[in-house]
């Protein structure tokens, strides 16, 4: 079934998986004008961009002011993302207009974190996501509930479930060797870097990963484009 019995744990070197085939992971969120958003996610952020870095992972965070970011800023904030890239897009917000095909027919495997209490499946496959990412256990055994509904209906398991990967927000320690994260921020008067985010030597040594067995650049395996 879908995460079935080939559900495995594993820490943040195990979600860049050794060996990793992809360039860069590309962090993408949506803001508000008064900047809540980023304040919210930036246990998550820190989480991922500083377990990534001490793993030896490329990282990068973009954050698209929505309301003041147009079609055209939108197209310039995601340019960066290619071949063998992971597009991680992080929160509700945004998520339904992110151009997903678009990003898999360039080559990137296309990671949705999941930010919300829910109950079914927000983003999954039909939509063009190759991972689910999510902070609850509640919301992954409901998605994984109705994939296996939906999938039972069908008359056919797919041959490789979409994984779904418990990763929620972690203990980022400071470290004053480590330098101090880009951001990039768009906007409808076009691009500016903020150095905002510390550098982290690790995500809390408990955080655990856990995802279906199934081949992923983030596991070791293959992804889009190879």
């Amino acid at each position: 079934g879908v995460g079935g019995g080939a559900w495995s744990r594993k820490g943040m070197k195990g979600l860049a998986g050794r060996g990793h085939r992809f360039r860069t992971v590309h962090l993408f969120h949506n803001d508000r004008a008064n900047k809540h958003l980023r304040f919210m996610f930036k246990p998550l952020t820190d989480t991922l961009l500083g377990g990534l870095g001490a793993v030896g992972v490329n990282a990068s965070l973009t954050i698209v002011e929505a309301k003041r970011c147009d079609a055209n800023c939108f197209r310039r904030a995601l340019a960066p993302v290619g071949r063998r890239d992971v597009f991680l897009w992080i929160g509700n917000p945004g998520g339904v207009a992110v151009p997903w095909a678009e990003m898999r027919s360039r080559g990137a495997y296309n990671v949705y974190y999941q930010t919300e209490p829910r109950d079914g499946c927000h983003l999954t496959e039909r939509d063009g996501v190759d991972e689910v990412w999510d902070y609850s256990w509640h919301n992954i055994e409901v998605c994984r509930r109705e994939l296996e509904a939906s999938a039972s209906r069908a008359g056919a398991m797919p041959a490789q479930p979409l994984p779904l990967r418990y990763v929620p927000p972690g203990a980022s320690v400071p470290n004053p060797s480590a330098a101090r994260q880009r951001v990039r921020v768009f906007s409808a008067a076009g691009m500016r870097a903020s150095t905002q985010l510390d550098g982290t030597d690790g995500a809390g040594g408990g955080q655990k990963g856990r995802t279906a067995g199934h081949s992923s650049p983030l596991n070791g395996g293959g992804g889009h484009g190879g």
